[in-house]
């Protein structure tokens, strides 16, 4: 006999709390400003690529539009996460800075106010946004135990890699042993990052085992008629029908 975990509503079963809540109106309003964004976008795009002198204010319009799908698609991606509250409260912080590089980018679209510490202010909030928002995807992996360090090993250096790049953003570290330090971090992270849907794979038939362990069965396969329970590997015998079998994951 063969049996599988799984999760279902039930009746009398609670209500979502309010980051469900949140994640599921988060995700039903992102996909209608994503595909709408996605319209505008084509239909300025067609209109630049028609008119013969669009001028700049479609450039705008078109940067605001781009923008737009950017950080909805971000934020969709971020949805899992906050509604798991995964790594919290990792996905707070990137719905929250994903907005406010939205925002800042607007100012620099339609504004003529520029400035170092302005320009380094937003490659900032882009930075902590990029991080915060890979951490988020890297949070959904279910690794088996053996595989967590990976996951811990890919985290610290996410951090890292963002805490580098905000330094050389302020600091323009000269010389060549910062760059190459970053260089190595960033390939060490590309590395963590690509391993992580593999391992994620690998770990699926582990952790359904793990989720299996005690879990009895205390019915017979053939004719429903109840026995002891019996967990897992363990063979048994119906006292009504007398046929054996054996309990597998």
């Amino acid at each position: 006999m063969s049996s599988s975990a799984g999760l279902s509503a039930l009746p009398g079963a609670p209500a979502p709390d309010h980051h469900t809540l949140l994640s599921r109106r988060l995700r039903r309003v992102g996909l209608v400003v994503f595909f709408a964004s996605v319209a505008i976008n084509a239909l300025i795009g067609i209109a630049a690529l028609l008119v013969p002198h669009p001028g700049e204010h479609v450039g705008k319009v078109l940067g605001t539009s781009v923008t737009v799908t950017v950080a909805v698609l971000a934020i969709l991606v971020c949805a899992p996460a906050l509604e798991r509250r995964a790594m919290w409260p990792v996905p707070l912080v990137a719905v929250v800075s994903v907005l406010v590089t939205f925002a800042l980018f607007q100012v620099v679209i339609w504004s003529t106010f520029a400035s170092d510490s302005w320009g380094n202010a937003l490659g900032t909030v882009a930075v902590v946004a990029v991080a915060s928002v890979l951490l988020c995807v890297l949070a959904l992996a279910r690794l088996a135990p053996r595989f967590r360090v990976v996951m811990l090993a890919t985290t610290v250096l996410t951090l890292l890699a963002a805490a580098m790049v905000i330094v050389a953003i302020w600091v323009q570290p000269s010389g060549t042993p910062f760059g190459r330090l970053l260089g190595v971090v960033m390939v060490l992270l590309a590395a963590g990052v690509v391993s992580m849907p593999v391992l994620h794979r690998i770990s699926a038939p582990e952790l359904r085992q793990e989720a299996l362990v005690g879990v009895d069965v205390g019915y017979c396969p053939f004719c429903g008629h109840g026995i002891e329970p019996l967990e897992v590997g363990a063979h048994g015998a119906c006292p009504a029908c007398h046929r054996e079998f054996a309990v597998q994951a």
